[in-house]
């Protein structure tokens, strides 16, 4: 019976390793990385959109550009393609195209129609209007934030109407880069 003991704990200790030594190295092959970089289009950043990181298997992993930077965490490990995904700034740019037209003219010279200037003027008090602090503090950070969605939207139209659709297909794009675990680094640089 003394012998049968020393066998068993060889045995569980050998299954033991055994698993530890699967869960190790299977854990070895694939992984996660972060990536993070800056994207340009012909030497200038472009101020917003989406980098799109797509593995050999599994989901690809999108990160926001802000002001030309990205910071992509979650990558599988290896050989991964890279492309930009702009549809909703393109979207936004067909939205905003210059019209053609009586709407068009409108636009281009400030003129508003009825609906449009009783909605203007209901959104936009008067000076003698007693508007609380905090409606006052809301309206003003409102109108930053909608200066700097048009600042931005001014900066990045001209942009992506020359990026060449290319870039849009991780296929095509010609950008591969290959991730390891931890910290990464890739630019994407458009050229037209």
């Amino acid at each position: 019976m003394l012998s049968e003991r020393p066998r068993l704990t060889r045995r569980w200790g050998f299954l033991c390793l055994s698993l530890f030594l699967f869960a190790f190295v299977s854990g070895c092959g694939g992984g996660k990385g972060n990536v993070s970089g800056t994207v340009t289009v012909g030497g200038k950043p472009l101020p917003m959109g989406n980098i799109v990181f797509t593995p050999e298997s599994g989901p690809s992993v999108v990160a926001e550009i802000h002001d030309g930077k990205y910071s992509a965490e979650g990558v599988p490990t290896g050989d991964v393609k890279v492309s930009l995904d702009l549809r909703n700034l393109k979207t936004i740019a067909e939205q905003t195209a210059p019209k053609t037209g009586p709407a068009g003219m409108a636009a281009k010279f400030g003129k508003m129609s009825g609906d449009d200037a009783a909605k203007q003027k209901s959104l936009n008090p008067g000076a003698g209007a007693n508007i609380p602090p905090e409606a006052k503090e809301q309206l003003a950070q409102q109108q930053k934030n909608s200066a700097e969605a048009s600042r931005l939207q001014k900066e990045t139209l001209p942009l992506i109407s020359g990026i060449p659709e290319k870039y849009s297909d991780p296929n095509q794009s010609g950008w591969t880069v290959k991730v390891s675990r931890g910290d990464n680094t890739f630019d994407a640089k458009v050229t037209k």
